[in-house]
């Protein structure tokens, strides 16, 4: 419902406009998604956690506000990855007003989105504050794409200018992953591999002598050689706003560690990122009934209310089981310890050993996590 009907119109609107939310907008909208998700109840499972991908054990719900950054950070992205703008493009049209000078490239903005001064464009300075909320939720920092450009970049500037130099230029030398290779790459080996000549060492010392500056300040050059591979397929394959949208997901902080944690604290196990992804993507295939599937989903996030929680909420209840007077009405109680619960647990397991000819380990780690034993 949410994607077919909603997603297209408030698509509609982050795309055609360039202009800056506010993050009063996007917590609004927010809220009503969470008041129509759970029908205007206390939600039980964390918006965080249901915007996951489905392919890392979330419910793919929309996240507009990754959507806002993924529709406008389409042509930031091609600053850096797509050099040749038809006659007419928008990007053709950035790349016009741009200083004639070419102290600083179109393409540099990409990794250093900082607009000269000078450049009051209104739609260039939008595009870089959305290339910086980009950068921070993919952890890219100064220097740490390989594809960051050497020449015209103000990251990279000496007596207050970018780096200019024809001849490294006209070598094929462009960017900074061809010079840094954990360290900055010896004259020799780059006189021999791009047949530089003796008189560009006086280059060579400039560029060592700025990349070991931003190495002192905390730089990393070249650390990050997977997200710039994908931001360059993202920026070059169809679909660009739905790569970087993936992108954005795929790399966002997990939302699942405090559960996960407190599941091998009931369990006593410990299972590896493997072993947890495994898992998350076990509740997308545990039956072709969607009622099943959430149900399994709600177990793994921990969100059905037990009688320790009820007594938490209020005094008056109980923190007993229901069935088993006595012991404390926990999670793991109630779906693996309760006698009542157990013997279902052991009648299913027998069924499913004789009718599949197979031996199937009696333990709370399969029939609650379907985790490997």
């Amino acid at each position: 419902m949410l994607k077919i009907n909603v997603l297209p119109r408030l698509s509609h609107i982050i795309s055609s406009i360039p202009f800056k939310f506010p993050p009063k907008w996007f917590k609004d909208i927010k809220s009503l998604f969470t008041q129509f998700l759970w029908n205007n109840k206390k939600p039980r499972i964390g918006y965080n956690k249901l915007i996951i991908p489905r392919s890392m054990g979330g419910l793919g719900v929309p996240d507009i506000f990754q959507y806002y950054l993924s529709f406008n950070a389409k042509y930031p992205l091609s600053w850096a990855y797509n050099n040749d703008f038809p006659i007419g493009s928008w990007q053709w049209l950035e790349q016009s007003v741009m200083p004639e000078n070419g102290n600083i490239t179109l393409a540099s903005m990409w990794y250093c989105p900082k607009p000269p001064p000078l450049l009051n464009i209104i739609i260039i300075q939008f595009s870089c504050s959305i290339v910086k909320q980009l950068h921070s939720r993919l952890g890219i920092e100064v220097l740490s794409l390989p594809s960051c450009p050497i020449w015209g970049n103000p990251i990279l500037s000496a007596g207050g200018r970018t780096l200019r130099n024809n001849i490294w230029q006209r070598a094929g030398i462009m960017s900074v992953g061809q010079i840094y290779k954990d360290h900055t790459l010896q004259f020799q080996q780059l006189k021999n591999q791009y047949g530089l000549l003796h008189s560009s060492f006086l280059t060579y010392g400039q560029l060592v002598a700025v990349i070991s500056k931003k190495c002192k300040d905390g730089a990393t050059p070249a650390s990050c050689p997977e997200v710039d591979q994908r931001l360059k397929q993202a920026s070059q394959s169809s679909g660009v706003v739905s790569n970087i949208y993936g992108l954005l997901s795929k790399t966002a902080p997990s939302a699942y560690s405090p559960v996960q944690l407190a599941w091998e604290h009931d369990l006593n196990i410990s299972l590896s990122a493997s072993e947890w992804k495994s898992v998350w993507n076990s509740a997308l295939y545990s039956s072709k009934c969607v009622r099943l599937r959430i149900i399994q989903f709600k177990i793994l996030n921990r969100a059905y209310i037990t009688p320790v929680t009820q007594a938490k909420m209020d005094k008056k209840h109980q923190a007993l089981c229901w069935h088993e007077r006595g012991k404390r009405g926990t999670l793991l109680h109630l779906l693996w310890e309760c006698p009542a619960v157990k013997t279902l647990w052991l009648d299913v397991i027998s069924f499913l050993s004789e009718s599949l000819d197979v031996s199937i380990p009696v333990g709370p780690n399969i029939c609650l996590l379907s985790a490997p034993t």
